[in-house]
């Protein structure tokens, strides 16, 4: 008897860890001035996303969502974190637009390293 097992491969990574404080990010419009400002005075957030990926074979089939979605389940044990209780360790342009369409919103809380 032969069983046949489909290679198994990643979709997809995310890692998230635990923070005190972010940052709003506000795009701006104009295109020759930076492409973001910060504002002034931190956020308390418990959780920043330091990196989100997906293989460009799987990208636009939601798994950056549930990803998200898995994270902010399993975050803090028995508590689901509420989207706007994420912050992103500065994105790339990619990520800034995941980010907002996740978010719903273009204000973005970011975490910077020390």
């Amino acid at each position: 008897m032969l069983a046949h097992f489909p290679v198994l491969m990643v979709a997809g990574c995310l890692v998230a860890e635990p923070i005190k404080e972010a940052f709003k990010v506000i795009p701006r419009a104009d295109k020759e001035k930076p492409a973001e400002r910060i504002m002034k005075g931190a956020i308390k957030r418990p959780a920043t996303l330091q990196a989100i990926w997906v293989t460009s074979s799987n990208r636009r089939k939601h798994i950056a969502t549930h990803l998200l979605n898995a994270a902010r389940r399993s975050f803090c044990e028995g508590h689901e974190l509420d989207p706007s209780q994420l912050a992103f360790s500065e994105p790339t342009s990619a990520g800034r637009a995941l980010a907002s369409s996740y978010m719903g919103s273009r204000l973005l809380l970011v975490y910077r390293a020390q």
